[in-house]
């Protein structure tokens, strides 16, 4: 992973995604983690964050790639 998305340092940002589920975890059951497939493949095959459902969906957005956030 290149880009840190704001993070001095990309392992920062994968840090910070699994400090955020591990907490979640902690707190509730069910937890679901909404992605594309790339999103799968890193957080789910590589770093194996225990979300409770897996939900990729988002791999034919139409929406230009400054807009990656849209809902």
């Amino acid at each position: 992973m290149e880009n840190g998305f704001g993070w001095p340092h990309p392992q920062y940002h994968l840090m910070s995604w699994a400090l955020s589920c591990l907490s979640l975890r902690e707190n509730y059951n069910n937890v679901v983690f909404y992605t594309d497939s790339n999103g799968y493949k890193v957080f789910i095959e590589l770093l194996k964050l225990p979300y409770t459902d897996v939900v990729v969906q988002y791999d034919d957005l139409l929406c230009p790639d400054i807009h990656w956030a849209l809902s």
